[in-house]
């Protein structure tokens, strides 16, 4: 669907999980001009989309400088009974998982003032979204 979709063009798969049937692709997005990442889960049923529909909806409405920005959230019937939730977030310029294999395969280490505010980021996201939990 996401290949063939004309919604999206240069689509490209950037990560797959065979087992949790979840696939992260890239793809230029025509209607916002940009560069966007679209996860794709397969599910057994249109109640198993729906639910990992709540994934989506409940980051579309998230700002923090250290969350992606959540653009689009729905579900699509796919091949074989099956069904898919696609949820369509911006494209950061830094690719953390790219860094991370490039540094694998040069077997480089990430300095450690780098680490720190890598760490000092994540966890200003969770506390935020552990607030968002704690308060509603």
């Amino acid at each position: 669907m996401l290949e063939e979709d004309s919604t999206y063009r240069n689509v490209k798969l950037r990560y797959q999980n065979v087992e949790n049937r979840v696939e992260v692709f890239s793809a230029l997005d025509i209607a916002r001009e940009k560069e966007v990442i679209v996860k794709r889960i397969t599910c057994d049923s249109q109640e198993d989309a729906e639910f990992y529909m709540l994934e989506g909806q409940n980051v579309i409405s998230e700002r923090h400088p250290n969350i992606c920005e959540c653009y689009d959230v729905y579900t699509h019937q796919a091949p074989r009974n099956h069904w898919w939730t696609l949820i369509v977030t911006e494209k950061l310029d830094h690719d953390l998982f790219e860094e991370l294999e490039e540094r694998k395969e040069g077997l480089r280490y990430i300095e450690e003032s780098r680490l720190r505010t890598m760490l000092k980021e994540l966890v200003s996201a969770l506390a935020y979204l552990q607030r968002k939990v704690t308060s509603t």
